[in-house]
Order: structure tokens, then sequence, then C-alpha cells
């Protein structure tokens, strides 16, 4: 995987400097870190049965794929429509930070074959 990664960042690398074009440069750093998320997440889950977690989904993985993709997405915003100086630089700045694109990742396959906890009783505990 990790010889994989670095073969294609290679290749996009040599590509952005001939076409100087970088949006594929951007969009690779952002589902590198969410695949590798994936891939660690194959470690976590013990039973493959399909049971959604819908506030895992929501309040976890949602938001950190927001963040994930935040750079890619502002970087061809502001090649289509020029500088777009509204942007707030710790925005960009924590978009970069690639463990937000490996939560992500893990939080989708455990929000999707998760085993969700059933009480059988109806006792409250403290």
């Amino acid at each position: 995987l990790v010889s994989l990664s670095l073969n294609v960042e290679d290749y996009l690398n040599k590509k952005a400097s001939e076409t100087y074009n970088s949006y594929p440069l951007y969009w690779y750093s952002s589902l590198d870190s969410f695949i590798f998320g994936i891939y660690i997440s194959l470690i976590f889950i013990k039973k493959w049965s399909f049971n959604v977690h819908i506030t895992l989904l929501c309040f976890v993985f949602i938001p950190s794929l927001l963040i994930t993709f935040c750079t890619p997405i502002l970087v061809m915003i502001e090649g289509w429509w020029g500088s777009v100086a509204y942007i707030p630089y710790w925005l960009i700045r924590i978009s970069q930070v690639e463990v937000f694109g490996i939560v992500a990742g893990v939080t989708l396959m455990l929000g999707i074959f998760t085993n969700q906890l059933q009480r059988t009783d109806n006792r409250t505990y403290f």
C-alpha cells in the first residue's frame, strides 16, 4: 500500500510539473489519508454485519470528511473564481492535517459495519 501510494504521488508530482496543474495533488493527499483510514478500520471490524450507526456517521464521519476535503475544494474554487480572501487561514491549516482523513475512513467503516449493543433489560445503571 505504501509503495503504491508513493508511486502514485511521484506520478502526480511529475504531471503537475509538466502541466502546471496541481489540483490532483491536493485531491490525492486528501484521498490518500481517507483510504488509509479505511484500510486501518479493517482491524477493528470483527463481524461483517451491515448495521448502520447513524450518530457515528452524522457526528464524526461527516464533519471529519468535510474538514478533510476542505482544502481541495477551496483550491478548486480559488482557481475558478480567482482570489478567495474570505477563507480563514485556520480552516486551511486544519484541513491539511491528515488525521481527519484517517478518522473519516475509520468511522465510515465502523459506522456501517458496527455491532450495536442491545440492552436486554430495562434497568438503569449509575
